[in-house]
């Protein structure tokens, strides 16, 4: 049981450094209305490092509890996860929605027409992306295991599958893109011992290659650039992606790779912190335990410009280090406490965090 609580704290101990770059990336991206407007911040090296691997990392951990599933009906489990994930992100989508009227009536006066209302609720509830690919993967990989005994093959078949379907937006490229980290942190608690016993060759091998491939990283490397399709599906034709199909391929492993190289020494090198028992692990840990209500608040705050920042990027060392750094733990403290708060209410904690 000691053994087992630890485990989990630790988990929750990365994800909390994973919630901690989460916020420094889009404080990096927003904070500078200039850079934001020309895009400058995706050859910023901070947020190059942050993004080449800090959503795999995150999703890894989503999946390293993925066989808790197997001993449960498929309806237990779509219902547990639908409460945790999809409950909060519709009813937070609500209130977006709401703050977003009231900000555009304080700035100009006026409402936007009814007729916006669903396009601006399901662009909200979309940029939630994240808590939508976890449900996805779940579901995806539940199905999966069910219909092919062998894990192995239930994983390449579903991720081919997945990969080869046509892919015109955003969030497909994202949930694309993240689906095989999902397998990736459920293989690691899966064969955690035998993991554990070689995590020093693990992460002599990973780290030095995580570094030689950042070494390589262009701005084509960005999910938000090239996307993860390999053609547009225009019907009643098949019409061949815009990138060579050929240079897509590479693009696409390549940003696998760094992934995975990245998260999986990140995930080991932090494994050694695994005893650490002082002030700043129990508060990192904290922040780890409310991820799912942070993400959201934050990226209601900062990506509709609920609050709004006016740094210069020009002093890079300064903007990473100092302005974004200390704005970035501000939203997380005040996520935080806004978090904590609704936790004594159990309407708000059911609806807003997804516990019961």
């Amino acid at each position: 049981m000691c053994s087992n609580m630890q485990r989990i704290n630790f988990i929750d101990f990365i994800k909390g450094i994973c919630m901690i770059l989460v916020i420094w990336g889009h404080c990096i991206e927003y904070c500078d209305p200039i850079s934001y407007q020309n895009n400058n911040y995706y050859s910023n090296p901070l947020f190059e490092i942050i993004y080449s691997f800090h959503m795999p990392l995150f999703m890894l951990l989503s999946g390293y509890f993925f066989a808790n599933n197997f001993s449960r009906s498929f309806y237990s489990i779509l219902r547990r996860r639908f409460i945790q994930l999809v409950i909060p992100c519709l009813t937070w989508g609500i209130i977006g929605l709401f703050f977003i009227y009231i900000n555009s009536f304080l700035s100009d006066d006026t409402l936007p027409s009814i007729k916006y209302v669903p396009y601006a609720y399901i662009n909200i509830i979309k940029n939630f992306w994240f808590i939508w690919a976890i449900f996805l993967s779940l579901i995806f990989s539940f199905i999966s295991c069910k219909l092919i005994k062998n894990k192995i093959w239930a994983f390449c078949l579903s991720f081919l599958i997945l990969l080869l379907l046509p892919d015109n937006s955003i969030f497909t490229s994202l949930f694309k893109y993240m689906y095989p980290f999902y397998w990736l942190g459920y293989l690691l608690n899966n064969q955690k011992y035998l993991f554990l016993k070689r995590r020093k060759y693990i992460i002599l091998t990973t780290f030095p290659l995580f570094i030689i491939l950042f070494l390589f990283w262009e701005i084509k490397y960005y999910i938000y650039i090239t996307g993860m399709a390999f053609y547009k599906l225009s019907l009643p034709n098949l019409t061949l992606y815009p990138i060579k199909f050929n240079e897509q391929i590479k693009i696409v492993f390549f940003r696998y790779f760094i992934g995975a190289t990245g998260s999986l020494s990140i995930f080991y090198i932090l494994k050694h912190l695994d005893n650490i028992n002082n002030r700043l692990f129990y508060l990192i840990q904290n922040i780890g335990k409310r991820t799912l209500g942070i993400y959201i608040i934050q990226s209601i705050l900062l990506e509709y410009k609920l609050i709004a920042f006016n740094f210069n990027s020009n002093n890079i060392i300064l903007y990473n280090f100092v302005s974004t750094l200390i704005t970035a733990l501000i939203l997380i403290i005040f996520a935080t406490g806004l978090i904590i708060i609704m936790e004594k209410n159990k309407s708000l904690n059911f609806l807003l965090l997804g516990n019961r």
